[in-house]
């Protein structure tokens, strides 16, 4: 049913007022018919209700409240009593403005006042219908014209600005020209303009990348791989780098060749030289050992002990068949140094046959020990003499030998010495004893 309407509008309450914002696709310069579909609230919908459609009267600017005046309106009401049915349509509005000059591309505003039959309560609900009617399409294009990537659509109202997003990355193209619109402009009225808004992107497939290669070896002075070789790709151009390996016992000399760099058609390669870590060796100082007799004589070989600088070292008495020992020159113990140094055991032969040898194994008390057969100065002390020479004598020796506390070298135990005998020095002792006792005598009376 189509008519015109002059119709005033009903009371409605202040505190009632409604309001939907509706995008429709529509170019009023076409005019064509236009066909929109306006809710009911929720709350009045199952009403039996009662309204009233005036534009003429009530027709606004896009969300203003300018009036808008037409040649004339046409709609159909598709309303009806029923609960069931929640909208209203305007199917139609024909010579929508006087002329192309007055053509409103935005919108425009509306309101319906809805009373309610059972008790006479009236709302009033605003419609701000805008007009998308503005279009820019971008393509994404070859160089044969076929499609790289689907189109983009920037939608919008005419007269407003747009914006189309960058030219993507297309994988294996580059872009080589921009066609058509431009990226950032103003929607323009395709029907008054006879043209289309839409930009062409173009691409160039990108030719194969070249790829480069630079290999890395891992030798000794002597050329002999040390690790396995390396090798690397990558796009001629890019940059690459190397890193030298850490290799047990070896250390890094000389890089041959670069050891970063960008890769180029031609092959690459870089050697690391590396050389072995010599562990510096231990210094070691010397004790040298001598024995001799009293009158400067070697009794033995001498013995070389080794050990760490600065490590403690002890020199022990080696006992020597038929002499006892007497005292030492150097230091027994002491602290090893690079200078080195000599100890030297001086021994006295034994009085007697099978005298044993008496605290081998203490030099200090040796040094301390004197000739047992010095003469005193009456027979008790003669006697006595004799009688402590001789027990020192049975005392059981002592074995002797070198130490440290530290681990040192020393060389094969001393051989012995002056395997003979003592005889004749014994006879002339014990003739020194009579001649004493004698002579102590003699002055008693």
């Amino acid at each position: 049913m189509g008519f015109f309407l002059f119709t005033q509008p009903l009371q409605a309450e202040a505190e009632s007022k409604l309001e939907y914002d509706l995008d429709v696709s529509y170019n009023p310069s076409s005019f064509e018919k236009l066909k929109v579909t306006l809710p009911i609230p929720e709350e009045l919908q199952g009403q039996k209700l009662k309204y009233v459609i005036s534009l003429t009267d009530n027709f606004f600017g896009y969300k203003s409240s300018a009036l808008l005046r037409m040649k004339s309106v046409d709609y159909t009401n598709t309303i009806g009593p029923t609960s069931e049915q929640n909208v209203i349509q305007m199917s139609s509005i024909n010579n929508f403005f006087k002329s192309s000059s007055d053509i409103n591309y935005q919108g425009f505003t509306i309101f319906i006042d809805y009373q309610n039959m059972a008790d006479g309560t009236v709302k009033r609900v605003w419609y701000n219908i805008k007009f998308i009617n503005g279009l820019v399409t971008a393509y994404y294009l070859d160089e044969n014209g076929d499609e790289l990537a689907p189109p983009f659509k920037s939608i919008g109202t005419i007269g407003e600005p747009y914006a189309v997003q960058e030219a993507p990355q297309i994988p294996g193209y580059s872009l080589i020209k921009i066609e058509g619109a431009e990226q950032q402009g103003i929607y323009t009225d395709p029907i008054l303009t006879n043209q289309t808004q839409e930009i062409f992107y173009t691409y160039a497939a990108k030719p194969m990348p070249q790829v480069g290669k630079v290999s890395a070896s891992f030798v000794d002075g002597n050329g002999m791989e040390l690790a396995e070789t390396e090798n690397i790709e990558g796009e001629v151009g890019e940059p690459y780098q190397i890193e030298a390996k850490q290799l047990e016992g070896y250390q890094l000399k000389t890089i041959n060749g670069k050891q970063s760099g960008l890769f180029s058609s031609e092959q690459q390669s870089v050697q690391f030289v590396y050389e072995k870590i010599i562990q510096p060796a231990t210094i070691k100082g010397q004790v040298t050992v001598h024995f001799l007799d009293e009158a400067g004589n070697k009794l033995a070989e001498d013995v070389v002990m080794e050990g760490e600088i600065g490590k403690y070292y002890e020199v022990g008495v080696q006992p020597i068949s038929n002499y006892r020992f007497k005292e030492s020159k150097g230091n027994l113990t002491g602290l090893y140094s690079s200078k080195g140094s000599e100890v030297t055991l001086i021994y006295e032969k034994k009085l007697a046959p099978n005298d044993p040898d008496e605290d081998m194994d203490d030099p200090a008390k040796s040094n301390q020990s004197e000739e047992a057969t010095k003469v005193g100065e009456n027979k008790e002390e003669a006697i006595s003499t004799i009688k402590s020479a001789s027990e020192m004598e049975k005392a059981p020796a002592t074995p002797v030998k070198f130490s440290s506390k530290k681990p040192t070298t020393v060389k094969p135990s001393l051989p012995a010495t002056g395997d003979h005998s003592e005889l004749p020095i014994s006879l002339l002792g014990l003739w020194l004893v009579v001649a004493a006792g004698s002579l102590y005598l003699y002055k008693r009376q």
